[in-house]
Parts: structure tokens; sequence; C-alpha cells
């Protein structure tokens, strides 16, 4: 047999190309966006090379997806026939290394001939056949091999290979007509390729149809690029053995996890809509083992005008299309202090992303399959515009149909005229936003209030979630085949869209009402309803603080966009004030008309019970905690550290041992301490706060030298007075959201100090005349009272943000969950006695310092090994807390799924647990086998000081020579519940296992190390420490010969402290062994 012919036959236990995983995408990065786009094919043309001439010796493997050409790799050659055994050559060309669809044709030197079948080709006086082999495994060696060709057999059968047989017959040297004129002919074989699985195909992953991927025989030939590209990303296998990952031998070999078969059905739709009569995108071609999966990622995109992206950690191709909207921003949502890059459309002249003309070469059929230029693609108005042509090559490696390619070449110069780049970072609401994503930025500062579009080409989060977005500009009309491109300079103007109405009346309201946080209750405004407009993205929810009516100049404060699916919003608002809200919608990023709401007052900052503020902090002075107190009341230790009584009534007992956060533990729960809380960054909370507070002060410098200039000739000068007149209308202007503020922080003091400054100078200003802005004349002022005046009113402006940038931070949202839980089990998996007996996790969200657990939203999912049930309709701090009652250790470790809502937060964590078996226990001994020694590490459980009646039993252990038989026990202990308690432990003897047994003389042992538990009402806050004790006894006067039976047995001691009943759970080895 062919020493070539060798390898064929075993490449179904070949493994050839490249490791699979994604770490060239992941080095390529975020500059991926923009590449597959804008950046020259030149790699393609060893592919268009090695498609025209055969490939000789040893060759990575080959994929075809779609209809390609190629000359194949060569395999074997020989001759047969004839006097000398020269009249015919024959040669076996490799052409897939997968099973394919069929041969289309081939060409004879120049000339197309259609395959028909296996045999004779007409038109070449019998001097030619040609054998076609699909690469199924169980494909049948042609005749002509098995008859003349050097050692092939019928095994050679080539499984899994798509190959092609090509015999001729050399012309006759005194023939009129020769049939080759030109010497050896020269073959190009047309291949349908690869069969391949289509998701949407496939019933079982959301489709329709019988396709499944571990089922070759429901496969099609398909030359959707989305299709094909998902047939290399999950792996082109041996024989197509999908199952087994040695066989891999082109493509990625991912995982339906790492490419989801959903990802396909959308993009791969686009593909196949029709324009102008032929699908919009298709792909033909091949690929090699060899070639970076980088390269293969932009050929697909390319050829779909595509991009690659990295939804959700995946990586995918987004054909070319008008994208929507996933988010619109303005400059008021830029986060304060970050840097802000725009280019004002404007690139340099060398930069290679400015283009006005694109010359796209593509695969043409009509070609003989070889490259060829489609027409130039240029409008002469941009030549002229700027000043000279800049030309873009690009070379479509796997496109073969003009339309497709002056339709990508299209898009390639509509987008290069789209010069607007940006750099941008937003706050956290902002964070699912991903390259490939379009986003619109209205902005009056940049874009004099126009609003572009652009496309994500990379972003970062810091620590903070603030999300920095690098923008390039884009435009639907860069995929449209008709329209002119718009590119927010000289396109026309479209027609304004209709009008977007207002909510129906009634379809929301507002309401006053009252808000919990940190023990008080502050007013809030309610907006409730439902959105009534099915065209409706966004919903918009606007406030105003008016005793009138608005109107047009009303200046509202916006708190941001909603979902459609919104149906409540609760706004904070200033003690006693009166109110308006606006509610409006927002669809295709218009906003369209305002219903007002209102007007409504809200009440008072009260305790929760309605209780006035002035009475929120009662006092105590008791000298040990008392039972209970009115929840807000500060109870003082003896030490005069203060402590305020929260939700949960006290534990311990009168007199017990306690101290708070500054020092001990105690046995209790219910009290928080006030002096020493911890302040919890609030991340972009706290960080905005403190910028403004920052800024303030820098302003109020400011502000306070131009006041001290303006009133240094005691006249406040007509022409000061339009500079004065703005300061005052900003303090007003702030005025609202600063209280905002002050109440949301329940921040009472400060802000009493500065409404009384405003107010202050608002009197003031009222009182000269001339009036401050009457700029007619000047007014005489009194300096002193001037400077008064104002330097009060910046005095206290400073010292309430400086408040609200520390009450900021201590506003983050935090769950604490229950820390692994290891929960003793014998050697079949069964939990030990005692080990599920207040078996409970304490779990606690908090927001800031403050505990929220009976106000939070628990749900808990159970594994299938653990059952149990969460607290979730406590009106105390138990809420949230899990009860394990029952788990399955054989079938390994564990996790439980939380999460808490609050405040609208959702926080999810797990809680693992995790079996400790027993080793499982040795076989017994055979009948009559003396054995020297037994041991068991079964736990015991005993809540009482009494001996247990029966205790865990081991042997036989044979009595040796000696008469002596070694009795050992080391014993760790502990409790289920508060408190401490010591024990006792004593072995016994019998020649019975089922006794009686007898107590040895050396009697009981004490434990050398006391059991101790403490939880107190923090969840993180549980001390444990494990009892010991350990046995070494020596039993002397046995029966040498006998077999003896030994128990061991626990029981509590007489000290006990805490709660009485506690269980004890005894574990360790025990051990009897022959002397």
């Amino acid at each position: 047999m062919s020493k070539v012919v060798k390898i064929i036959a075993g490449v179904a236990l070949a493994v050839v190309g490249a490791v699979t995983g994604n770490w060239q995408l992941i080095i390529a990065g975020v500059s991926m966006i923009g590449g597959a786009l804008l950046q020259p094919k030149l790699g393609n043309k060893r592919r268009a090379a090695a498609s025209a001439q055969v490939q000789l010796g040893e060759v990575p493997r080959e994929a075809i997806v779609g209809t390609a050409s190629t000359a194949g790799s060569l395999v074997d050659a020989f001759n047969y026939g004839g006097k000398y055994g020269t009249d015919w050559e024959v040669l076996v060309l490799a052409l897939a290394d997968h099973r394919c669809a069929g041969l289309q044709g081939f060409y004879v030197n120049d000339a197309y001939v259609a395959y028909a079948a296996d045999g004779y080709v007409a038109g070449y006086n019998n001097q030619l056949q040609v054998f076609w082999r699909s690469g199924t495994e169980t494909q049948a060696v042609p005749a002509i091999l098995t008859a003349n060709g050097p050692g092939w057999t019928a095994n050679d059968n080539g499984a899994g290979v798509a190959y092609v047989v090509v015999a001729y017959k050399a012309d006759d040297p005194e023939a009129s007509s020769p049939v080759w004129p030109g010497g050896r002919p020269r073959f190009q074989w047309i291949v349908r390729g690869a069969l391949c699985y289509d998701a949407r195909k496939d019933s079982s992953v959301g489709g329709a149809g019988a396709h499944r991927i571990d089922n070759p025989a429901t496969w099609e030939y398909s030359d959707n690029p989305i299709v094909t590209r998902y047939k290399w990303v999950r792996g082109f296998y041996a024989c197509d053995r999908v199952g087994d990952p040695a066989q891999l031998l082109i493509g990625r070999g991912l995982s339906a996890t790492e490419a989801p078969p959903a990802n396909v059905f959308a993009r791969a739709n686009l593909c196949d809509e029709l324009v102008g009569g032929e699908k919009r995108y298709r792909v033909g071609g091949a690929i090699g083992a060899a070639e970076p999966y980088i390269e293969i990622e932009e050929d697909f995109a390319s050829a779909c005008a595509g991009t690659i992206v990295q939804p959700e950690g995946c990586v995918e191709i987004d054909p070319g299309e008008a994208r929507a909207i996933v988010a619109t921003f303005t400059d008021r949502d830029l986060v304060v202090g970050s840097r802000v890059r725009w280019n004002n459309g404007l690139l340099s002249t060398g930069s290679d992303e400015w283009i006005n003309t694109v010359v796209v070469t593509y695969i043409d059929p009509a070609q003989k399959w070889a490259e060829h230029a489609a027409p130039v693609l240029r409008d002469p108005a941009d030549i002229v515009t700027d000043k000279r042509p800049r030309e873009r090559r690009v070379l479509l490696g796997f496109v073969q149909w003009v339309k497709q390619a002056q339709r990508v070449g299209e898009i390639q110069r509509r987008f290069g005229r789209l010069k607007g780049r940006a750099e941008v970072t937003l706050p956290p609401r902002f964070a699912n936003i991903e390259e490939g994503d379009w986003v619109q930025w209205q902005s009056d500062r940049r874009f004099k209030g126009a609003t572009l579009t652009f496309r994500v080409e990379a972003w970062g989060s810091d620590e903070k979630w603030h999300h920095t977005l690098t923008l390039r500009q884009i435009s639907a009309s860069v995929y449209s085949d008709t329209a002119p491109l718009d590119d927010g300079s000289i396109a026309a103007q479209q027609p304004a869209p209709p009008a977007i109405g207002a909510p129906a009346v009634g379809a929301w309201t507002l309401a006053a009402g009252h808000q919990e946080a940190g023990g008080l209750a502050t007013p809030i405004l309610i907006v409730a309803g439902a959105t009534d407009d099915s065209q409706a993205r966004f919903v918009r929810i606007e406030y105003v603080q008016s005793a009138t009516a608005p109107d047009g100049a009303t200046q509202w404060n916006d708190t941001g966009v909603t979902g459609p699916d919104v149906t409540r919003k609760e706004i904070p608002a200033a003690p006693g004030g009166t109110y308006y809200a606006a509610v409006s919608y927002v669809v295709d990023s218009v906003r369209g008309t305002r219903r007002i709401l209102g007007p409504v007052t809200v009440g008072a900052i009260t305790l929760p019970d309605g209780t006035p503020i002035e009475d929120r902090e009662p006092t105590d002075r008791s000298p040990a905690p008392p039972l209970e107190l009115p929840r807000g009341t500060i109870w003082f230790a003896p030490d005069g550290h203060p402590y305020r009584f929260t939700t949960r009534p006290w534990i311990g007992a009168d007199g017990q041992a306690w101290v708070g956060a500054d020092g001990t533990s105690w046995l209790g729960a219910g009290y928080e301490d006030v002096q020493d809380q911890v302040a919890v960054d609030a991340l972009d909370l706290a960080t905005t706060a403190s910028v403004a507070a920052d800024a303030a002060k820098a302003d109020a410098i400011s502000a306070q030298s131009k006041i001290a200039a303006i009133v240094a000739d005691n006249t406040l000068d007509k022409s000061e007075k339009p500079d004065l007149a703005l300061r005052y209308a900003a303090i007003l202007s702030e005025q609202p959201g600063i209280q905002n503020n002050a109440v949301y922080y329940a921040i009472v003091a400060e802000k009493a100090v500065y409404d009384a400054a405003v107010a202050a100078l608002t009197a003031y200003l009222a009182a000269l005349v001339p009036a401050y802005n009457d700029y007619s004349a000047d007014t005489a002022i009194d300096r002193v009272a001037f400077n008064n005046a104002f330097n009060a009113f910046y005095d206290a402006r400073q010292a309430l943000l400086d408040k609200i940038a520390v009450e900021a931070g201590r506003s983050t949202a935090t769950m604490t969950l229950a820390p692994t839980q290891t929960i003793l089990c014998d050697y079949l998996g069964v939990p030990k006695t005692g080990q599920l007996v207040d078996r409970v996790l304490l779990n606690s969200r908090k927001r800031g310092n403050a505990v929220v657990d009976a106000a939070t939203t628990w749900t808990a999912t159970f594994p299938g090994s653990v059952t149990g049930t969460i607290d979730t309709t406590s009106a105390t701090t138990d809420r949230g807390d899990i009860t394990i009652t029952g788990f399955n250790g054989a079938a390994g470790a564990a996790e439980i799924s939380i999460a808490s809502t609050y405040d609208g937060i959702t926080l999810t964590g797990k809680i693992a647990i995790v079996p400790a078996l027993d080793a499982p226990p040795p076989p017994p001994p055979a009948s009559g086998t003396a054995q020297t020694s037994a041991q068991s590490s079964e736990s015991q459980s005993n809540s009482t000081s009494a001996y247990l009646s029966s205790g865990v039993i081991i042997g036989p252990v044979r009595a040796g020579a000696s008469g002596q038989i070694k009795l050992e026990a080391v014993i760790s202990f502990n409790r289920s519940a508060n408190g401490e308690n010591d024990a006792y432990a004593k072995w016994g003897y019998s020649t019975s296992a089922t006794g009686p047994f007898t107590d040895v003389p050396a009697g009981e042992v004490h434990s050398t190390i006391n059991a101790f538990r403490l939880r107190t009402y923090d969840p993180d806050d549980v001390t444990f420490e494990t009892g010991a004790i350990s046995i070494n006894q020596t039993l002397s006067g046995l029966t040498s010969g006998t077999d003896y039976y030994f128990e061991f047995r626990p029981r509590k001691g007489s000290y006990s402290a805490g709660v009485p009943t506690a269980n004890n759970v005894f574990s360790g080895l025990k051990k009897a062994t022959q002397l």
C-alpha cells in the first residue's frame, strides 16, 4: 500500500491543527471591533494561490465552507497500462478533510466540465476518467486504485476525507487530433463544501426541525456566513465524531456553552434576507488548520460587512446592518471630573480611517475562480472635498458575488466618511454597554444641541463601575443601498417625525408617602402607573418643588429614564414641600410631551410609627442592657458608651456578660453601636458627593473674593448687578437638589442652617432699593451687612455639602452570608447525629450601616442534595436566615444560591455546603480469624449529663498472651447553641457484641477543654471553641485467646452555662489494640 495513502487512511485517528481556545482573540483584544470592517485583507492571497495549484508534501488540514475552488493536495500518483505501463497517469487528490455535499464540476485546463457521475468524461475520447468520494467513513475505494495502484486495498478508503481520483491517458504520438495538445492537463475542482448544523433547524434549542449537533446525518449544505462559521467554531472532527475531542481537526472546538446556538438565529436570518433577488450575505472558501483564528474571524466578518463582538463573554460576528440604539445619554450623564474627548469630527490627513475611494477584490467564478476587481466605489464630490483620492483596497476572499462585494465595499466607503471619534465615562447604570453596541449622545456643548450616533469600539470599567467608552461615529445610512449618507453635516434634513403624545389621563398618579431608612420615616413622592404606549422604549420621570403650576420656564429635576415596565418610582422630598411631577415617554430616542401630575404636599420627617422627629432618641441609663426598649432609644452603658435599640428584643439574661462593638461580644442582639459605626465607601454616591463638596469650596472662595470687590466702595454699581443677579439665580437653582440630598440622608441640623441662610440672603437682597436687579441705577449698601449675608450662605452651604459627602459614604448596599458549612457524615453520606440540629445559617442585608433584613425580599435556591427553608416573613432580622433540614453528603459539595432585594437593588451570593465523610469501615475478618485491633470514627450526640444507654461498639479484638488490650480515644465536641460546658467519657467491655458491657476499672475521663459557642446579633460575629477529651487506658486481666468487644460512651459534664438543652456532638477516633 502506498505510504502516502497510509497517512490518509489514518486521518480519523490523527489530530492536526491549532490548539483550540480563544487566546488569539484575547490577544487581539478590543481592537477586533474595527479591524474586520476597515483593515485591508492581504492574507487571503495564500488561500487564493492554494486553490489554483496542487499542494505537495505534508500540508495542514483544510476545510471548505460554502462552494469553493481547489486544486487539492497530492496523495498518490502512479502510471499503468500499455506495453510499458505508462499509458495512463493517475492522481489521487485530497480536496477537504471532512464530508462534503458534492462535486459541482471541474476545470480541465481552461474548460469547465459539470460533474455528472464517476467514470469516463464525455468529450475526451475515452482518455479521461474522474471518480469522486465525498468523505464518508464507509466510502468505497474506486476500482481503478485497487486494480492498478501499487499497495492499494479495499481498506484504504480515505475515511473522512473528500477526494477525487483523476486518470488521463496519454495521446498516441501519431494522433491527428490529440486530446492533450499542451501536454499534461491541469485540473481545478469546484466543491460544494461542508454539511453544517443549523441551530435554526434544531427544535431542541428553540429552532424548528430535525437538525442536531450530535447527529451528522441531519446536517445540510449551507453558504450562510453565520451557519458556516458556527461549524468552524464548534470544529471539524475526523469522520464527524463530534463527541470525541481527540478527533478535532480544524476549528476551535468550542462547547455549546462557549458558543451558544441561540446566538446563531438572528444573525443567520439577517444574512439570508433577499436584497435584489439575492441573499444579503453568503460565503464560500477554504479554511486551513494552521491559519490564526483571528484572521479567519476577520475573513468571515469582512464577507458580511460585519464586526467581531464579545457578547456575554462569547465571540460572535454581527453582520453589517443598521443596529438598534441600546442607550442614549446627554452631557448631564457624563461622570463629573472624568475625561471627555471629542475630535470635532476631524481626522488627521495621515489617518487610514479617512477614505473616499474603495477598490474591492473578490473571487469571481466567471474568471475561473480567480481574484477579480469590482467596479471602483467613489463619489467625486467627496474627492473634491478631500482635495485628493483617499483609497482603500480590500480583498474579500470568501465572497464570490459581485453585488455582495459592491455592497460590502460601499458600506466601507460610507463608514470611512464618518470621522467623529470620542471617549466618555458614564455612571454604573450604563455598565451593560459592550463593544459593537450603538449609542446616541446629545450634546449642547459639543454638537450644538444635535444628537449623534456612535458605535462602541472599546470599553472599560473601574472599581467604581464608571464605564469608559471609546466611540466611533456611525449612521444607519451606512448600510442603506439607496439612501444618501447621513454624516451629520452634509446630508439633507430628514422630515420631523410625528409628535409623541403625553401619557393618557389616569395612566400615572402622584402621591405623598414616607420611606423608612436609618430608623426614620422620611417624606417621598410616589409616582405610580403603567406605560400606555406600546412604542415607548423608556419612561422619563421628573419633578419640581413649586407652589405654583409648572409652565414652559419650569426647571424640572430629572430622575433619569427607566424601562417601559416601570410601575413605581419613589423620589425623596423636602419635608412640607409642595411638588409637581411629570411623566413622558421616549420613542426612538425622542422624548414626548409631559403629563403633569400634582400638586401634592408631603409630610414631615417622623419615626416609623409616626412619632415626631423631636422625640426620636429617648435615652436609658440602666446598669445592664434592658430586655426591650422603645425602638430608637439610646442606652448608655456604665462606661458611657451609647447604643441604640433597633428591632430585636434582648436575648441574654439580665447581668450576662456584654460589651458592644468597642470590645467584647455579648450573648444577644438588638442594639447597634452608635459611636463606633463603620463608614462604608458608597462608590458612586460617595465620590460624587465628595467632588461636589470640593467644587463648592472652590466656588465659594471665588465668589467671596468677587463680592468683596463689589462692596469695597459701599455701592452696588449698576454694572455689577448682572453678575450678582446671575450668582443669586444660581443659588436658588441649586437649592432643591441640595435640599433633596439632605433629606435623603436625614441631615437635619446642617440643612436647617442652610435653609435659614438662603432665606436671610433672599430677605436682604429683597430689601435693597433700588433693587439688586434694577440695572438702570446704582444702589447704596452696607458693606458689612452685604458681606455677612453672602458669607453666611456660603459657609452654611459648604457645611451641608460636606455633611452630605460624609453620609453618602455610608450608603452602600451589602449582603453578608453565612460561611461555608461543613457537615460530618458517615461513610454513606448520612449526616451524623446532631449535625442538622440548630443548623441555622445567618444572613444579613445592610444599607450603609443600617440592617434592613426585615424589609428585604429574600429567596433561596437549594440544590438537590440539600433541603431547607429560608425565612421570608419574619419582621425581625431573622428574615433571610436559612435552616438546613436535610443533606445527602454522598452527592458531594453543594451550593445554596441566595438573592436579596431591597430598595430595588438585588444582590446574590452562594453558601457552600461541604460533607466530611468517614472512611468506610474495614471488611469484617474472616470467620475464625483473630483480629488484633479495631477502630471507629462514628460520631455521637448527647444533650444530657447522663450516659447514653448505648454507645459506639468496636471489635472483636482477641486478647493476646499478655491478657491486655489498649483503649484509646481522641475526641472533640461542640455545642449547638450559645453557652459553655465540659464533658466526660468512658469505655466498657464485653465478650458479646450486644453486651452487657462492664466499665473498665480506670473509670471515666474528664474533658481537657470545654466546648463554647457564642452567636450575637451580627451574623458575622459567631465564636466557636471545640472541647476535647483524650483517653489512653490499658485493660488487663483478660483471657488470652478470647474475643472482646468495647463500647465508648460520652456525656455532658456538670458545668454548663447558657442554653441548658444545647446538644453536644462527639467526634473522633476510638481504637482498641491487642498488647
